[in-house]
């Protein structure tokens, strides 16, 4: 790769870090004042190497798992995730069910660390899986907590694909939703994503009192009925508020 080249690759993904949404090769073509077939070519090298990834509904780039991956690595030693996994390990063992946290990485709710035996359930998120941010509690609870701005910026780009019956893809009945899941506290959802399973999720502040992760619990409708979904969310919102103190002790060192 030629001096030049790198320095292509960096304008484009700075592109993204400004436009904090996902672009079209028509769009950063113009943008940068690259032609359309080597704007292609860089896409292309970017997208192979996990730099960004694409959306073939949308005919879209996005900012890949990557910097994900980045992120984790630059992280201080003292983690979210090493600090939220004992709690999720005794969370686990009072609900006997699979416990998420997840984190918001471009416009999509990432699984960084869960705790349960598989059960072959679909929507089981494994570690490093993504959802998408309108539907399921692991996703609203993150959406819920942004700043208005972000709020309205996601709302007016992003698609809002229906999975189930139960997904909304209506943006102002979905500024509802997140609007009742912030005065709430927490966040549940009814076979959103994949028929058949329930969840509810609160959320982890960082020092600041932004969202920073969210604590999940998700497991069969025939296990997660309303009764049981209240005593877990007494519990779920108990240990994701020692998580956000942890979190927030190390956070400001």
């Amino acid at each position: 790769m030629s001096f030049n080249t790198f320095i292509k690759a960096v304008e484009i993904l700075d592109l993204f870090l400004a436009k904090k949404t996902a672009l079209g090769a028509t769009e950063i073509s113009e943008s940068l004042s690259i032609p359309r077939s080597t704007t292609y070519k860089y896409l292309s090298t970017l997208k192979d190497h996990r730099f960004l990834d694409y959306d073939s509904e949308t005919n879209k780039f996005f900012l890949g798992f990557k910097f994900f991956e980045f992120g984790a690595l630059v992280q201080s030693q003292i983690t979210i995730d090493k600090i939220a996994l004992p709690m999720m390990t005794k969370l686990h063992q009072e609900v006997q069910e699979t416990v998420i946290l997840s984190a918001l990485v471009n416009d999509k709710a990432y699984c960084l660390e869960r705790v349960g035996n598989d059960t072959g359930i679909v929507f089981v998120m494994q570690r490093g899986s993504h959802l998408p941010l309108h539907c399921g509690a692991s996703s609203l609870i993150l959406l819920a907590y942004l700043d208005d701005e972000e709020i309205d910026r996601f709302l007016k780009t992003a698609v809002l694909k229906k999975y189930t019956a139960n997904t909304i893809t209506d943006p102002e009945l979905l500024r509802k939703r997140l609007a009742a899941i912030r005065e709430a506290g927490f966040a549940c959802s009814d076979q959103e994503v994949d028929i058949g399973g329930r969840a509810i999720s609160a959320p982890i502040f960082n020092h600041l009192g932004k969202i920073y992760a969210g604590l999940g619990v998700v497991g069969p409708m025939q296990r997660m009925t309303d009764e049981r979904l209240e005593k877990i969310k007494v519990l779920i919102m108990q240990y994701a508020h020692e998580i956000t103190m942890k979190y927030q002790s190390s956070d400001a060192l």
